[in-house]
């Protein structure tokens, strides 16, 4: 149906929301991708860049579709990574895109490779200006913790992460989101993931990251 009617946009969102709720299903994420539907939805990406609905229905079949590791590679060769970065650039002020988009790249960091194109993309600077614009969002704030946490496992993006202000950002979320469990243990992985490289261990001493560690053990000590 995607394929037949490709300028029809409630189609394409309506398919897209289709495909997203079967990709629940690790047995329906196979044969989504065997299918040939990556290249579909990001051809539909592409024509409707505008539709900020279409566009976040997207990033959610992906996020479902990635978790099989397997089906990252496909996703990416068809073109996803830029398309949700061009998303987040588009559609600044929609949360639940923003929401969705991070969690799209959080899920689509699974190896060094994709997190350099990641960050290429513009990928990194974007989460960071998502947390900056939905600083009370504890949604954004836990899913951009999350995203700049699994970007930062890889070496060849830490430096990226800190231009863009990551570090601050995530002492930040962390900060004013105490009661989040899951935004306090991805902050913690993300400094902690920075923490790798020395240089980083400065600018996160800089803005308080050691205080806030131990306040979200201290939190949580269960």
């Amino acid at each position: 149906a995607m394929r037949e009617f490709p300028q029809s946009i409630d189609l394409q969102s309506t398919a897209c929301v289709a495909l997203g709720n079967l990709a629940v299903s690790e047995e329906n994420r196979v044969l989504i991708v065997d299918s040939g539907a990556v290249d579909v939805i990001v051809a539909a990406m592409r024509a409707f860049p505008q539709y900020v609905d279409l566009q976040g229905y997207a990033c959610v079949v992906f996020i479902h579709l990635a978790r099989n590791d397997e089906n990252c590679a496909p996703i990416v060769a068809a073109g996803a990574i830029p398309l949700v970065v061009a998303a987040m650039r588009a559609h600044p002020q929609s949360v639940d895109l923003q929401r969705n988009a991070c969690v799209a790249l959080a899920v689509l960091a699974s190896n060094d490779e994709n997190c350099v194109a990641i960050a290429a993309a513009g990928g990194i600077a974007l989460v960071v200006v998502a947390m900056r614009a939905f600083p009370l969002s504890v949604d954004i704030q836990r899913e951009a913790c999350w995203a700049l946490g699994m970007l930062s496992k890889s070496n060849e993006t830490h430096i990226a992460t800190v231009a863009a202000g990551g570090v601050v950002s995530i002492v930040a979320a962390m900060r004013a989101h105490p009661q989040s469990v899951d935004l306090q243990t991805h902050g913690c992985a993300a400094l902690g993931n920075l923490a790798i490289d020395s240089k980083n261990c400065t600018p996160i001493d800089e803005a308080d990251g050691i205080t806030v560690v131990a306040a979200a053990m201290r939190e949580f000590p269960q």
